[in-house]
């Protein structure tokens, strides 16, 4: 052991204990203070002006309209419609409170008793080889998604809660509010919750039941992880979590979580319909035309309400009429051939949900040839149903003609088709 460390033990050794525990208490203060100023110093370095959220004008969707005033199609880069904090009904904001901060209008930015928490929480998880759960307040999470690098790191998450702390102190509480929920992304390109209303069930936020604005609340985790159809189970679980948090938080009874728990969870498609359709072409126009005349950034992001000319009523009668006409032409012309084919075999039914269709196809399916018979054909759905075609719906498909006799031998096992 070296002379100055066992002189300096010691001397140690005659002082008095109040002065040991005086001298190491207050080592332990400087440290403390040093790294608490390196946090600070790391946590505010180059922070991004905050201020600029209090003129938060996000891109909305611009949407054009038939002559009747229908919906038609909608231009954007991301489909938001912006709605502000007083529209936004109660029921809504509840079910985000319960699901993302439940604490939102307590604490002043970060939650640290949320913090210990989740990371008591988190040590169970990890150890059972599952992922961790966030601890981010809804303040964090608008300060990482408007002003900050998406980095996973120690330094942006010490400059996130500062930031957080400054943003509290520059906008009211339903400021901040305003802008997460017109800002977060939904999936099933929405927005914001008043897209993904429309998007999910087609339905403006006032008329959403509460099992619905629970579902929307339980999708800024990963709207992936919770798709309505392929992953139905876990979305209604997830829908399920978030009301009974609800209950927890004081926002509904049980017994109306036990209602509301019960509804099945039914997505709309509300592009589908003929009327969209039919009115591809035309306005596929309209927006040529209001690019040139206005520039894509009002058409894109500046919320235009375009009314157009078009007459969809008479547009869809048009477009059958046509298609009338091309499948009779197609039928006394002869068999043209497969859309594609496939393998048949294990996993057909994925095989065939894989294969690109035309688009507007309706009410024509595809289905996949898997036998061929002497009076009937076996053919197949891409949700793995088997159905018989009679031999006189598939009769014309064999009538060749002679210059196409070559080229193909009728149906055969494996062809891709469409079906009515």
């Amino acid at each position: 052991m070296p002379t100055w460390l066992i002189a300096f033990l010691d001397g140690a050794k005659r002082l008095p204990w109040w002065r040991i525990f005086g001298f190491t208490a207050a080592g332990g203060v400087v440290i403390a203070l040093a790294g608490a100023a390196a946090i600070y110093v790391i946590g505010t370095r180059d922070l991004p002006d905050h201020k600029a959220l209090t003129e938060y004008a996000p891109p909305t969707t611009s949407r054009v309209h038939a002559g009747d005033g229908g919906l038609i199609a909608e231009f954007a880069r991301e489909h938001r419609l912006f709605v502000p904090i007083e529209s936004i009904p109660e029921p809504v904001v509840n079910a985000f409170l319960s699901a993302e901060d439940k604490n939102f209008f307590e604490h002043s930015g970060v939650d640290f008793m949320g913090f210990v928490r989740a990371n008591i929480t988190n040590i169970g998880r990890v150890l059972a080889g599952r992922r961790p759960h966030g601890a981010s307040t809804i303040t964090q999470q608008v300060a990482r998604l408007m002003l900050l690098a998406k980095e996973d790191t120690v330094s942006r998450k010490l400059r996130e809660m500062f930031l957080s702390f400054r943003i509290e102190r520059s906008l009211g509480k339903d400021r901040i509010l305003e802008i997460y929920l017109n800002q977060i992304w939904l999936g099933r390109r929405s927005y914001g919750v008043a897209a993904a209303a429309l998007n999910y069930f087609n339905k403006p936020l006032a008329d959403l039941t509460q099992a619905e604005a629970a579902y929307l609340a339980a999708l800024p985790k990963g709207p992936d992880n919770y798709h309505p159809e392929r992953r139905k189970a876990a979305a209604i679980d997830r829908r399920n979590w978030v009301l009974e948090r609800m209950v927890v938080n004081n926002f509904i009874t049980a017994d109306e979580r036990a209602e509301f728990a019960a509804e099945d969870l039914v997505t709309v498609n509300r592009f589908a319909g003929p009327e969209f359709n039919a009115a591809s072409y035309f306005v596929e126009e309209v927006r040529r035309a209001a690019i040139d005349e206005l520039g894509e950034d009002a058409v894109y992001n500046g919320g235009l309400s375009i009314r157009s000319t078009i007459d969809t009523k008479t547009q869809i009668a048009a477009r059958a009429a046509l298609r009338k006409g091309l499948e009779a032409y197609d039928r006394r012309r002869s068999w043209r051939g497969p859309k594609t084919r496939i393998e048949l075999g294990e996993g057909w039914d994925k095989r065939l949900a894989a294969v690109e269709l035309d688009p507007d196809i309706a009410p024509w399916v595809a289905v996949v040839v898997t036998e061929i018979g002497a009076k009937s054909a076996k053919i197949g759905f891409a949700d793995g149903q088997i159905a018989e075609l009679a031999a006189d719906d598939v009769a014309w498909a064999k009538r060749l003609k002679r210059e196409d006799i070559d080229k193909a031998q009728g149906l055969q096992p494996g062809d891709v088709v469409y079906v009515n």
